[in-house]
C-alpha cells in the first residue's frame, strides 16, 4: 500500500472494504443465493484466511442523474502489506466480476491501513 501508515495499536495490516449493490437494472434485485454463489466462487478461495459480509442498505446516483436507493453488501478484507499488490489485482477482478455478472456500474473500494489483533 502506498504511503501506508503504522497503526496506533496491533499489527499493521492493509484493510479493504468494498462495497456491493444489490440492485438490477432490471429492476430486480441480486438474491441471497446468486450473492452466496458469488463469494463462494470468485471471494473465498482467494480469502481463505476470512474475510467479514456486513448487510446494509445505501444509495447511489446512477449515471443518467437517477437516485437510488439500495440494499447493499459490504465485504471487509484484511491482508499484509507485502502482498497488497497482487491482492490489489485479484480485489479489482472481484469488482469487475461482479459488475459484469450483475450489470452494475460501480463497486465502492475504501482502502487503508489497519492495526489488527485476532
Amino acid at each position: 500500500m502506498r504511503g501506508a501508515v503504522e497503526p496506533f495499536y496491533g499489527t499493521p495490516y492493509v484493510q479493504t472494504i468494498l462495497v456491493f449493490g444489490l440492485s438490477k437494472t432490471d429492476g430486480g434485485s441480486v438474491s441471497e443465493e446468486e450473492w452466496i454463489n458469488f463469494v463462494d466462487t470468485f471471494v473465498t478461495p482467494e480469502f481463505r484466511e476470512g474475510l467479514t459480509i456486513v448487510d446494509s442498505d445505501g444509495q447511489w446516483m446512477m449515471e443518467n442523474g437517477e437516485v437510488i436507493k439500495e440494499g447493499s453488501k459490504i465485504l471487509i478484507l484484511l491482508y499484509d502489506n507485502e502482498s497488497s499488490a497482487e491482492v490489489d489485482d485479484t480485489i479489482e477482478q472481484i469488482k469487475e466480476t461482479y459488475k459484469k455478472l450483475f450489470n452494475q456500474e460501480a463497486v465502492l473500494r475504501i482502502t487503508s491501513a489497519a492495526g489488527v489483533s485476532f
